[in-house]
């Protein structure tokens, strides 16, 4: 489905198209059979929000005694790996297909892909980490502080207006922010217990860098691959998850060394069921949401973020038994009604 879709990417457009257009006015191009994008394009998304939305879950379904029982960095490695094999499989297939060659890169243009690798990889650690000092759910509802640092980015660098709703939609979330904060606190849970909507001071503020710089990267990464508006996708996922392998391959003999080699097993210690499957989604997460900042944009991705949380609460009650409460209902509710606010 990902190949079908993201083939209109071998079209020719004008020249200058990548130039002219910023990236939140970029439309997606055209696929090869318009009868079946609209459809297929929903699909994408509907998937994209269940993969969004069950992440949290799994790595707490993953971990043993409250702790990941494996390094997070070689998780995190694997994604990459993964995300640069279906790519260079992808390309290869234009390549049969169309017999297209490699492009040329300036040596600019290859660096540029190293700003959002080094972002990701220090955000794609950090989240499981967090998933510790946290429950699934409110690990969803605060990861809708997203919406307003991208939108906050998307005002200040790439000079998008922001209507008076939508920083009213702002405020909102900040609102519902400390509200499920202040239900974790008082709430009594301990760290661990994902049975209880809960959140420590650490996973507060984890999270509160978490979504700043998710909003850097994300506003970068469709900077660039807009930027480039006729190379193919496969190509830029390519280069970017190209860093990614190095950066966190590199984070992982760090972690190992810290350890002083006392986890044995190697780059699989401590692997289960679950974090296979987590690096499944999580790459397919990845290449998903490449094609939404390639063809659509971060408030299209927004859209998956805000729709996830409902995912996460219903996963995380039906498999690990978390107890709502009132506070994170209230939270909820202002969230909903912040999105509903901020896409007016």
């Amino acid at each position: 489905m990902m190949n079908k879709f993201v083939s209109g990417n071998n079209h020719k457009e004008e020249e200058g198209m990548a130039h002219d257009l910023l990236p939140c006015q970029t439309p997606r191009l055209p696929p090869s059979h318009p009868g079946d994008s609209s459809s297929m394009w929903t699909a994408m998304l509907l998937l994209e929000v269940m993969i969004y939305g069950s992440y949290s879950t799994l790595v707490n379904l993953s971990e043993e005694d409250g702790h990941l029982p494996y390094s997070s960095a070689s998780v995190i490695l694997l994604i990459e790996v993964a995300k640069f094999v279906i790519s260079f499989c992808l390309y290869f297939g234009e390549m049969q297909r169309d017999q297209f060659q490699m492009p040329k890169l300036a040596p600019a243009a290859l660096v540029s892909y190293a700003v959002p690798a080094v972002l990701y990889a220090f955000n794609n650690n950090i989240s499981l980490l967090m998933n510790q000092q946290m429950d699934p759910t409110t690990y969803q509802v605060l990861n809708n502080m997203k919406i307003a640092t991208t939108a906050l980015l998307y005002r200040f660098i790439i000079k998008r207006p922001i209507k008076r709703p939508q920083w009213v939609a702002i405020c909102l979330l900040m609102v519902a922010g400390v509200c499920d904060s202040y239900g974790g606190y008082d709430s009594g849970s301990t760290p661990g217990s994902s049975s209880h909507i809960f959140i420590t001071l650490p996973g507060l503020l984890m999270m509160t860098l978490y979504c700043s710089v998710s909003g850097v990267a994300a506003v970068y990464t469709e900077y660039i691959l807009k930027k480039q508006l006729t190379m193919s996708l496969h190509v830029q996922n390519m280069l970017l998850y190209s860093y990614g392998f190095l950066l966190n391959l590199a984070a992982f003999v760090w972690q190992r060394r810290q350890t002083g080699g006392e986890v044995r097993g190697g780059l699989l210690a401590g692997f289960s069921l679950t974090t296979l499957v987590i690096i499944i989604t999580q790459a397919f997460n990845g290449l998903i949401m490449s094609v939404v900042m390639k063809h659509g944009s971060n408030l299209t991705r927004l859209f998956i973020i805000s729709g996830a949380m409902l995912v996460s609460t219903l996963s995380s009650v039906l498999f690990l038994g978390t107890t709502i409460n009132a506070y994170f209902l209230l939270a909820a509710f202002i969230v909903s009604g912040a999105v509903y606010l901020y896409h007016q």
